[in-house]
């Protein structure tokens, strides 16, 4: 993962910060406290760390201050050392360290298994596969996903197992398995409804709507994200809140209702930075370059991938390189660039085939297909509509094999 090795001053952006950081540790070794409160109390500390600290030194600042509370912070149980790697694990995930939240999580693991911890055992197996799923290692995170299952259902812990099934279902989505993520997700609502938990509830109906928006069936889709939406507001799931309006905003842009997705992409885009998601942020500014292409906004288009280009670098998310070097291949495509369309076309198709998201390949072989229709290489043209044809119907995916059909037809 790309990292910045410049010399940082401490973790601390201001004076005022330094002294009540101390202070607050100083206390904490001399009065007594559940991990909770202090937990609460050290994200007071963070979100100030952050909040004064620039965007490009933030992950650094941040690396040293969670460095030094673990260091220092009392931890008098296992329970307690395993609390507070959770909490350094998610806030890395969400800062896009996820070399950092690995380790964190990995950590939970070990003394979860000392502690025979089953729900924090299973839920860093869950977000090792996560994360390991973000970077691209497919076969590893399987495993993960896996051995979180395992080990919810041997400790008996339904809501665990619940996590478990969904992360299976987000593997299997990745993977292009539709039908699979979406049966995995059905089965994994059934048994949240049982259990009457109503932000794992929200959390499918998210997922089971972005199925089905894959599918085509936007009215379903839009219909699970409204059932959404109000029980992440219930529960005050700032997050799930980013990830469902982003949902919304794909659903309404695949229905070129622009106006329509622009707005909801905003309201994401909010969120996401109040919850500090940098993917969830860099997700949002490469789906805005959607839209902008679709109005015939090149150079706007192209300075909002260049900025989801630098950002997904930064987190060293492969995939989404690739759909940003999708997106610049359609804005260099309406220049006439067709060089440089291809080479971006090309890098787009190379990462998608080597990280296995048929999805993503479709897409880019379609918009290479356009391409090399536009330049008059009919023959070229039709090979690669076939290729893209063909991974939509894999996935299942009928308005984007019936487009594509029509397109073919026009070569004739």
């Amino acid at each position: 993962m790309a990292t910045n090795n410049r010399k940082k001053n401490s973790p601390s952006a201001s004076g005022n910060f330094r002294t009540e950081f101390t202070l607050w540790l100083s206390d904490a070794k001399a009065i007594p406290q559940s991990m909770e409160t202090r937990l609460a109390q050290l994200q007071q500390f963070a979100d100030q760390l952050l909040s004064e600290t620039p965007e490009s030194d933030k992950l650094d600042s941040f690396r040293e201050f969670a460095t030094t509370v673990v260091d220092a912070l009392p931890q008098e149980t296992p329970e307690d050392r395993i609390k507070l790697q959770l909490w350094v694990g998610h806030a890395f995930e969400k800062m896009g360290g996820w070399d950092e939240a690995l380790a964190a999580f990995q950590r939970v693991a070990d003394l979860s298994a000392t502690a025979k911890a089953g729900a924090s055992y299973s839920e860093a197996h869950l977000w090792i596969g996560h994360l390991l799923l973000m970077q691209s290692k497919n076969n590893e995170a399987l495993k993960a996903y896996q051995q979180s299952l395992s080990i919810a259902r041997n400790s008996g812990l339904v809501k665990s197992e619940i996590e478990a099934l969904n992360g299976l279902a987000y593997y299997a989505f990745e993977q292009g398995e539709i039908a699979d993520a979406a049966y995995r997700w059905e089965q994994a609502l059934e048994l949240a409804e049982t259990e009457n938990d109503v932000s794992l509830i929200a959390k499918l109906k998210n997922n089971l709507g972005t199925a089905a928006n894959v599918r085509g069936k936007w009215e379903t889709a839009l219909a699970l994200y409204s059932e959404c939406l109000p029980l992440c507001e219930k529960t005050g799931d700032l997050r799930g809140l980013a990830e469902t309006h982003h949902n919304i905003g794909m659903t309404y842009a695949d229905a070129n209702r622009h106006a329509d997705a622009s707005l909801h992409y905003q309201k994401s885009l909010q969120f996401a930075k109040e919850t500090g998601d940098m993917r969830l942020q860099a997700l949002v500014k490469l789906n805005r370059v959607e839209l902008t292409i679709a109005i015939g906004d090149m150079k706007l288009a192209e300075a909002l991938a260049k900025q989801a280009l630098r950002s997904f670098l930064d987190l060293d998310d492969k995939l989404g390189e690739a759909d940003v070097y999708k997106f610049l291949g359609v804005i260099y495509s309406y220049r006439r660039e067709w060089e440089v369309a291809t080479a971006h076309f090309k890098k787009s198709i190379q990462l998608t085939r080597k990280f296995e998201n048929p999805l993503g390949e479709a897409e880019s072989r379609w918009e290479y297909a356009r391409m090399l229709f536009e330049k008059g290489r009919k023959s070229s043209a039709k090979k690669e509509f076939e290729s893209a044809m063909q991974l939509f119907l894999n996935l299942n995916a009928e308005k984007e094999v019936a487009a594509i059909r029509e397109e073919i037809i026009k070569l004739s």
